[in-house]
């Protein structure tokens, strides 16, 4: 998996705030199809077990603020990835990437990959 760098031109004091206005999500368009709410359930777990290891201190003061992964769906990989600027507080990482999972619902369930992008944390859910 490749990704990209983020470059935040900015007029104002934006070190260390969550960015609640510049994301955006993309999905793939194809659907699962199936059972959506088991689907849902096993995304969601695998979003929390990832924010959770991008989020926890690693020894003495040490985090990483990204985390990636995977699980089985039905027999297939599900792969997953979490990233936050490091200006942020673990705390603020953490509801970053909560608020925007819950915000961007609709865009992340049901699809065979999508991909939030915003100015202080992304994440994805990679095609099985």
């Amino acid at each position: 998996m490749t990704d990209q760098c983020l470059l935040a031109i900015t007029t104002t004091d934006a070190i260390g705030k969550i960015d609640y206005d510049n994301n955006f999500c993309i999905s793939n368009a194809k659907k699962l199809g199936g059972d959506k709410s088991a689907f849902t359930r096993t995304w969601k777990t695998l979003m929390d077990n990832l924010t959770t290891l991008a989020t926890t201190t690693k020894g003495k003061d040490t985090y990483t603020m990204f985390s990636a992964g995977e699980t089985l769906y039905k027999g297939d990989k599900m792969y997953g990835m979490v990233q936050c600027t490091y200006d942020l507080s673990l705390r603020a990482c953490k509801e970053c990437l909560v608020f925007n999972s819950v915000r961007f619902q609709d865009c992340l369930s049901d699809t065979r990959g999508a991909r939030f992008v915003g100015g202080t944390c992304t994440f994805s859910q990679n095609p099985l």
